[in-house]
C-alpha cells in the first residue's frame, strides 16, 4: 500500500469515526427531547453514519486518483469503484430515505403530546422539502443510472447526506 493510499485509508477511518461520536453525540442528548427521541434514532444515526462513510469513501478515491479511473487505478479497484462502491451507496441512499420517512411517520402519528405539532412545522417549510430534494432525491436519481453511477464525478455530484 502507498504513502498516499495509507494516508487516505487513515483519513476515512478518522472522519468515519468522528462521524460516529458526533451522532453518538448528538443521540445522547437527544434521549431528554422526547421531540426528537424515539425508538428508530439510533437506527437513524447509524444509518446516516454508513452513508456518510460510504459517500467519503467514493469522493476521496476519487480525490486520490484524480476523478480518473484509467491510469493508477488497477483493474480490481477500478472494478470496485465503477461498479460495487456506487450500487452501495445507492443502496444506502435508498435505505437512508426509508427511515428517514419512517422517522417523520413517526413523528406526524407520534403518542407523545406536542410531538406532531413539531413535526407538521418542520414538514410545512419550504426548506425541509428543498432538503429533501436536494440531499436525498436528486442524489438518488444521479445515481439509480448505470452509467451515471459508473462515473467518477456522478457519485461526487450527490450530497453525501441530507439533514
Amino acid at each position: 500500500m502507498s504513502t498516499g493510499a495509507r494516508r487516505l485509508a487513515i483519513a476515512i477511518l478518522l472522519i468515519c469515526i468522528s462521524a460516529l461520536f458526533t451522532q453518538g453525540l448528538v443521540y445522547g442528548m437527544m434521549s431528554m427531547r422526547p421531540v426528537w427521541y424515539g425508538i428508530g434514532t439510533p437506527l437513524y444515526y447509524m444509518y446516516g453514519s454508513v452513508l456518510t462513510g460510504v459517500a467519503l469513501s467514493l469522493l476521496f478515491i476519487n480525490i486520490t486518483h484524480g476523478f480518473r479511473q484509467q491510469g493508477s487505478m488497477g483493474q480490481a479497484k477500478r472494478h470496485v469503484m465503477r461498479d460495487q462502491l456506487p450500487m452501495i451507496f445507492l443502496v444506502a441512499l435508498i435505505g437512508y430515505a426509508f427511515v428517514l420517512a419512517a422517522k417523520i411517520t413517526t413523528g406526524l402519528w407520534s403518542p407523545t403530546a406536542g410531538v406532531q405539532i413539531v413535526y407538521q412545522h418542520m414538514v410545512g417549510s419550504p426548506l425541509f422539502w428543498f432538503e429533501l430534494l436536494a440531499g436525498l432525491v436528486v442524489p438518488v436519481a444521479l445515481m439509480m443510472p448505470r452509467r451515471t453511477r459508473a462515473q467518477p464525478c456522478g457519485a461526487v455530484r450527490s450530497p453525501p447526506f441530507s439533514q
